[in-house]
């Protein structure tokens, strides 16, 4: 999810979408909390947790199923791309913070 949205989203839009993202998937957290208390001491416990998790699985299911969701630029003719800004030098070798690789038969310097 997180290159499609790299390839998708503008370089200079990509920290807002993603905090945006956060603000969502946190917001209902408060309410969440609220509502397991009563709901477990109603349905009790167990019940609480399978209904929780069908209802999760539903809600994602569902999404998956709408329209143009599970459709990549790729699917459409088109390549995907990485946003400007991307710096490709960590595509290289995403364990090495300077993107460089060693070369083949050496061990990386340690530190």
């Amino acid at each position: 999810m997180g290159q499609l949205k790299q390839c998708r989203v503008p370089g200079a839009l990509l920290g807002r979408v993603s905090s945006i993202g956060w603000l969502v998937s946190t917001a209902l957290l408060p309410l969440s909390y609220a509502l397991t208390l009563p709901v477990a001491h109603l349905l009790g416990a167990r019940t609480t947790l399978v209904l929780a998790g069908t209802i999760g699985a539903a809600v994602t299911l569902g999404f998956l199923f709408r329209p143009g969701m599970r459709r990549s630029d790729r699917e459409e003719g088109a390549a995907l791309s990485p946003s400007p800004g991307w710096d490709a030098s960590f595509d290289k070798n995403p364990d090495r913070i300077d993107g460089s690789s060693p070369r083949p038969g050496t061990r990386p310097a340690a530190g």
